[in-house]
């Protein structure tokens, strides 16, 4: 993937275009460290902050909202056929433009804007033929670009 995002550290105060007006929360590894960090409002944070805890080598994780769409794509569980590339060739998907993050374990980020009006999301595609590949979307979290998961630190851009 040639346009996927490097593991060059964003200015302070200047957040990548995707994760602006994004929610974070504390991660331990890519858990939440506080139970309550999807009907707390309170203990969310905004870019300036989580670039403080990455800076002192804390995880912090992307809170998604209600038009937020991350497609998890894992190719350690992909099973005998590359799912990514069958998932965009059934769907004619076009990834261009979209920011692609690299994530710790080589797997990779793609995030998205749903439409609005968009109904419910089935999470896990790998019944429906694409093993490896999830929605991630509102009430859900992802490891933010800066922390590290796996031993490796997850890319992100500084544009």
């Amino acid at each position: 993937m040639s346009d996927v995002l490097t593991d060059t550290p964003c200015p302070s105060g200047n957040a990548p275009a995707f994760l602006n007006g994004a929610h974070f929360i504390e991660l331990d590894g890519k858990r939440p460290v506080e139970k309550k960090w999807n009907t707390d409002p309170s203990i969310r944070f905004d870019y300036e902050e989580a670039q403080a805890y990455l800076a002192e080598g804390t995880n912090v994780g992307v809170v998604l909202g209600s038009h937020d769409l991350v497609l998890d794509i894992d190719p350690r569980n992909f099973g005998a056929d590359d799912s990514f590339e069958k998932l965009k060739a059934d769907l004619s998907l076009n990834l261009a433009g979209y920011p692609i993050v690299e994530t710790g374990s080589g797997g990779y980020h793609v995030y998205m804007r749903l439409p609005e009006g968009t109904g419910r999301l089935k999470g896990d595609l790998g019944r429906d033929g694409y093993p490896g590949i999830e929605l991630k979307f509102v009430g859900r979290q992802v490891v933010a670009p800066g922390s590290v998961n796996g031993g490796a630190k997850v890319g992100h851009s500084a544009a």
